[in-house]
């Protein structure tokens, strides 16, 4: 007798501690936690069909980005996936990103000694960003047809 008792109180309890519609017993309240703070982006290439045509629509372009902070210092290289998307964690501040393509040489570590290549190569102008505390910013790379000299 005790034994039935002893199982029918455990049943009450137990069912009264289920949540009715997931059958699944209430866990601990989740904390909220902080968004990521850095910046994403796709390099993208675009070219003209001729001079009475308007620009294509872009092309993902596979990259290298060099990323330095305010003073000019190389802080960290990065690559993106072969779809030309990247993405990285960063303090909150503002930084320049420099993309090159994977058949140039890296730039320097330092970057008032850079100088674009003059290589026929499509270029990509020097992108200036600023990230912000728990927040995701965007920078996308755009290469251009080198222009003919």
């Amino acid at each position: 007798m005790k034994k039935v008792v002893f199982f029918g109180l455990l049943a009450i309890v137990s069912t009264a501690l289920l949540d009715a519609q997931t059958g699944v017993l209430p866990g601990p309240t989740p904390t909220p936690t902080a968004a990521p703070t850095g910046f994403y982006g796709q390099s993208l290439f675009f070219y003209s069909a001729g001079p009475f045509q308007p620009p294509q629509e872009g092309i993902p372009y596979r990259t290298y980005l060099s990323v330095y902070d305010s003073d000019g210092k190389l802080l960290k290289r990065l690559v993106s996936n072969p779809a030309g998307q990247f993405y990285s964690p960063m303090k909150p501040g503002s930084y320049v990103l420099l993309a090159t393509l994977p058949a140039q040489k890296l730039p320097p570590r330092n970057l008032n000694e850079y100088s674009p290549p003059f290589t026929g190569l499509p270029a990509a102008p020097l992108v200036n960003i600023t990230v912000s505390t728990n927040q995701l910013t965007r920078a996308d790379v755009v290469y251009r047809e080198p222009l003919l000299r």
